[in-house]
């Protein structure tokens, strides 16, 4: 009799063992999460900021070598536009092709950047919005300085698309 006593009593401690050990779990899961949603939270803020910032150099001049704020080429404007959520970029774009995580173009999203060039990287652009899958574009071009527009109507930018990347994670 005392050993089915000590067995049920065992029984007893483990069970309640593991529901201490999975109520924990669960706490920790719950812990990740709200963390995943508040980095999300942030993100979307750097976004919004990214792309009001860039609305607000709309129809400025383009100037070769120019960062802002009255003229910019298109590193220039990228540049400008993520200083002002304290994020640094390089100054060239060929160089800028080279920060943050490549993605495929059907996962673009607002506020990541797009490369442009014959072989090598020579143009950037921040996605602006993406819209039943028409992404929109805003960059500095040379005829009609900071400007956006939609890619897809844009044959010389859709056929010179390289790569796009997404810089705020």
């Amino acid at each position: 009799m005392n050993l089915s006593l000590l067995r049920q009593a065992c029984c007893i401690l483990v069970s309640l063992f593991l529901f201490i050990a999975c109520n924990q779990s669960r706490h920790i899961i719950s812990s990740h999460a709200d963390k995943d949603r508040e980095f999300s939270q942030l993100r979307g803020k750097k976004i919004d900021q990214l792309l009001l910032a860039a609305g607000g150099v709309l129809g400025k001049a383009y100037r070769l070598g120019s960062a802002g704020p009255r003229a910019f080429d298109c590193s220039g404007l990228t540049r400008f536009v993520f200083d002002k959520i304290n994020m640094t970029l390089p100054r060239k774009a060929k160089d800028q092709a080279e920060t943050g995580t490549a993605i495929p173009l059907k996962l673009v999203r607002e506020g990541d950047l797009l490369f442009f060039g014959h072989r090598r990287v020579h143009h950037v652009a921040i996605v602006s919005k993406v819209k039943r899958g028409n992404i929109y574009i805003t960059h500095a071009t040379t005829s009609r300085g900071v400007v956006e527009e939609k890619l897809e109507d844009s044959e010389y930018w859709s056929s010179k698309l390289k790569m796009a990347r997404r810089v705020i994670m």
